[in-house]
């Protein structure tokens, strides 16, 4: 038996929901962003075998069921017709939005937990007390990274490079605030102006290790960067 939450149940049935597309009229014509699509599927499908074969060896006994499907609401009411449905303990997937929320919806009915598996904005989880998200956001990531660098690197001299990019600025605050309730101390800054960070190794100390974080998704900034990071002992996230 394995412990969960209200109880323990000596078996579990879970189900992988994922666009396998393989219908006779799906891989007829498949895009090249549904080969990618199906492509991700199978690599899931065969994690997912990995790990149900490591939880039994841990105790877990499973019925694991994979169904087929893609972008499509009215397959996902569908499915949730089916009698073993009924007995669902975890759904993951689709990994649609639409479809997602729809599942999330009839399996309120029978008890499942749905988990979504892939990258999707936040507001899934509305209304829907029955689904987890196993994918974080980049926020918290962003948050993860500042409790984690705060910790591996408490002796190091940590710099975070700031730039006033909107989508950055969200990713700098994510951090700055959880490195900050880690230790309890700010983080030395070092602004970035016209995608460059010249100046920076003012702030480097020739001795110990130079830990430099960059919360920023521009491409032409992290090609230029390295230039003025030439020291051996800086270390770049």
């Amino acid at each position: 038996p394995v412990a969960i939450s209200g109880g323990t149940k000596e078996s579990y049935t879970i189900g992988l929901i994922l666009p396998f597309m393989t219908s006779p009229a799906d891989t007829v014509g498949l895009s090249p962003r549904e080969r990618r699509l199906q492509t991700v599927a199978f690599q899931m499908f065969r994690g997912a075998m990995i790990a149900a074969d490591t939880l039994e060896a841990q105790g877990l006994h499973a019925d694991v069921y994979s169904y087929d499907l893609a972008d499509s609401k009215s397959a996902a009411a569908n499915l949730g017709k089916l009698e073993e449905m009924k007995d669902m303990d975890v759904l993951i997937g689709p990994a649609f939005r639409d479809p997602l929320a729809e599942v999330a919806r009839w399996a309120v009915a029978t008890g499942a937990h749905v988990v979504c598996p892939v990258p999707q904005v936040n507001k899934v989880l509305l209304n829907a007390l029955n689904m987890s998200k196993a994918y974080p956001s980049e926020l918290t990531m962003w948050e993860g990274l500042g409790r984690f660098i705060s910790k591996r690197h408490r002796s190091d001299n940590v710099i975070l490079c700031t730039t006033n990019e909107l989508e950055d600025l969200k990713r700098i605050q994510a951090f700055r605030g959880a490195y900050f309730r880690e230790r309890g101390d700010s983080v030395s800054e070092f602004e970035i102006k016209n995608r460059s960070i010249a100046g920076i190794a003012k702030l480097l100390k020739p001795a110990g290790t130079n830990v430099v974080v960059v919360p920023t998704a521009d491409r032409l900034l992290l090609t230029t960067m390295f230039k003025e990071l030439s020291s051996n002992n800086t270390v770049v996230y």
